[in-house]
C-alpha cells in the first residue's frame, strides 16, 4: 500500500523523463573522467 503513495509517481516522473529525453535526441551520458583501479597508497 505504501508503494501508491510516492513511489509510483516518482517512478512515473522517471519514465516521462526519459522518454523526453529520447524525443529530443539527447542520449548523452555527459563527460566521464576515468579514475583507474589503482589502490592509494
Amino acid at each position: 500500500m505504501i508503494e501508491n503513495f510516492g513511489y509510483r509517481q516518482l517512478n512515473n516522473f522517471w519514465r516521462v523523463k526519459g522518454w523526453w529525453q529520447f524525443l529530443r535526441a539527447d542520449q548523452s551520458w555527459g563527460e566521464m573522467t576515468r579514475t583507474g583501479l589503482g589502490a592509494k597508497k
